[in-house]
């Protein structure tokens, strides 16, 4: 639903190609290699991962039907889909939104570029709520921040796979580190898994 909304407001109806190339981002290694922009926050990711303490750890309670390799293998079909939606949401959409309302109210393009990140970095901050294994709202702001920086680096040049693939690694590392220093309790309740649920946060 991110990635069509996000898809209808940059390109209508018309036929987009590129979400080929958006969806086929984190695994482009043979582009994410080079790119700073990529390389030196899943870098830096990676050495804090390693250092996590013990007050850290998750416990999984692992109910009839849920073993500890679905969660690995659900872990990365999730993340990967997860940078990708919200990538096409919050920078397509909502960054995007609100640099052509600036610029429609006569801001500079520059103006418009900074405002319109940190707006949408405000709105990304919103979103996330610090369960479970989300951010809080104040890394996700400054996640957002660094992402929509990313994403328009220039002001007329936009980003989208190098946020997909770095928001979908940062995600999946994250959640790999955590399933790799938690404890997994089994338990003898089935597990039960909605077909689809529905929040909203104000």
């Amino acid at each position: 639903m991110l990635i069509t909304w996000g898809d209808l407001y940059l390109h209508g109806c018309e036929p987009n190609n590129k979400l080929f190339e958006y969806a086929a981002a984190p695994v482009r290694f043979d582009q994410l290699y080079k790119d700073p922009w990529f390389i030196f926050p899943i870098l830096g990711l990676s050495l804090s991962l390693s250092q996590l303490s013990q007050t850290e750890l998750v416990q999984y309670h692992l109910g009839n039907g849920l073993t500890k390799s679905d969660l690995y293998n659900d872990a990365w079909k999730q993340y990967y889909l997860v940078g990708f939606g919200e990538e096409m949401f919050f920078r397509g959409l909502v960054l995007e939104g609100f640099n052509d309302s600036f610029r429609a109210w006569e801001f500079s393009p520059n103006a418009s570029r900074h405002l319109s990140i940190f707006g949408s970095a405000a709105v990304f901050g919103l979103a996330h709520n610090g369960q479970g294994l989300s951010a809080n709202s104040l890394s996700a702001f400054a996640s957002g921040v660094y992402l929509g920086y990313a994403y328009m680096p220039e002001v007329n040049q936009r980003e989208m796979a190098r946020v997909i693939a770095l928001h979908a690694w940062w995600d999946i590392l994250i959640s790999y580190a955590y399933f790799n220093n938690a404890e997994f309790f089994e338990g003898q309740s089935k597990v039960e898994i909605p077909v689809a649920t529905i929040s909203f946060r104000f």
